[in-house]
Parts: structure tokens; C-alpha cells; sequence
């Protein structure tokens, strides 16, 4: 997939507009510093659950990354649950 290759041949966006997030994508901004704008728009193409659990890994893992460079974070999920903001993502915010 998309995010596979860029992960391997270290291409390093600045700006990424999203809105199917997945594992892939969130190993791939794990891999690598200075995203400047990200704009997520998770669709209903997947259930609640795999929204919530996409939505941790990338608060866990994959934002950190890019807390000094991130100008712009915009989220805007189909699902409330962990996209939200709350007290399970608020030491990352």
C-alpha cells in the first residue's frame, strides 16, 4: 500500500489530508519527524471499534512525532469515541 512505500523509501510528507486512517498510516507518521498539517476525516467504512483503536494508536504513537513541527491538526471523525478530545489524549495534546 501507499503508506508501506513511502515508509520504505523514506519519503517524508508535509501535508497529508486523510480520510480512510489505518495502521499503515499510522506506522507510516510514526517513521518520521516534521508533518506540518494534517487533516483526518475518518469515514463509516469502518466500525466504531476499529475507529476507536486507529484513533489511540495514533495519539499513542504517531502525533508525538510530529509535536514540534504540527501546525495544523484538524479531526473530524464519524465517530465521537477516542478521535475526541479527553482526558485519554489530553498529555498528548
Amino acid at each position: 500500500n501507499i503508506w508501506n512505500a513511502l515508509k520504505h523509501e523514506k519519503i517524508h510528507l508535509r501535508e497529508i489530508t486523510i480520510d480512510e486512517p489505518t495502521e499503515a498510516f499510522i506506522q507510516y507518521l510514526s517513521s518520521y519527524t516534521g508533518l506540518r498539517s494534517l487533516v483526518i476525516t475518518p469515514t463509516v467504512r469502518i466500525t466504531e471499534r476499529q475507529s476507536d483503536l486507529i484513533a489511540v494508536e495514533f495519539y499513542t504513537h504517531a502525533i508525538c512525532a510530529h509535536a514540534s513541527s504540527l501546525e495544523k491538526l484538524e479531526v473530524l471523525p464519524a465517530y465521537e469515541g477516542r478521535w475526541c478530545f479527553g482526558e485519554h489524549n489530553i498529555q498528548t495534546l
